[in-house]
């Protein structure tokens, strides 16, 4: 489960947050106590000042600090003030260069949590229809994650599928 490793009083940096969504049933499904503040980073005003709102508004104990930007660009700004990090597809938008730049500024040993999506999901399916470039580079992805090593970076794997993301 994500929010497994997770301690009380932690701060969690979700690089691309969207919406906000995922982060939001992390906090629903963790103990009061567990994340005690949460930088919200995301190029979007928009889905940023979303999340912003749901956030703040359904865990009034956690601190929503919201950043306008790109992850790599915001990263330096939070990650000595952090203990885990979240990416939910975000991965498939940058480019390898972007990746590994974001890799490279988080702390040593940190957790970082890389949602993707399973190669048989149904935005995989929708995308060998409709975008088949954006479908290889959803292949690219997995394979270039499956390469990282497990150290100095502590990284948990998943893909979406129903019930399997907490």
């Amino acid at each position: 489960a994500i929010d497994a490793s997770v301690q009380p009083g932690d701060v969690v940096v979700d690089i691309g947050c969207g919406d906000g969504r995922l982060l939001n049933e992390i906090l629903k499904r963790s103990s009061e106590d567990r994340i005690s503040r949460a930088w919200l980073i995301d190029p979007d005003e928009a889905f940023l000042r979303e999340a912003q709102t749901a956030l703040r508004n359904e865990n009034p104990g956690v601190a929503i600090h919201p950043l306008l930007g790109l992850g790599e660009n915001l990263l330096p700004a939070v990650t000595d003030r952090a203990d885990a990090f979240l990416a939910v597809h975000v991965i498939y938008l940058m480019n390898s260069g972007a990746i590994q730049t974001t890799l490279d500024l988080l702390p040593a040993g940190a957790p970082i949590y890389l949602i993707l999506d399973d190669s048989q999901s149904i935005f995989s399916k929708l995308w060998s229809r409709t975008r088949p470039e954006y479908l290889a580079r959803v292949h690219d992805v997995h394979r270039w994650v499956a390469d990282l090593p497990a150290r100095p970076l502590r990284i948990g794997r998943t893909t979406v599928r129903a019930g399997n993301l907490l």
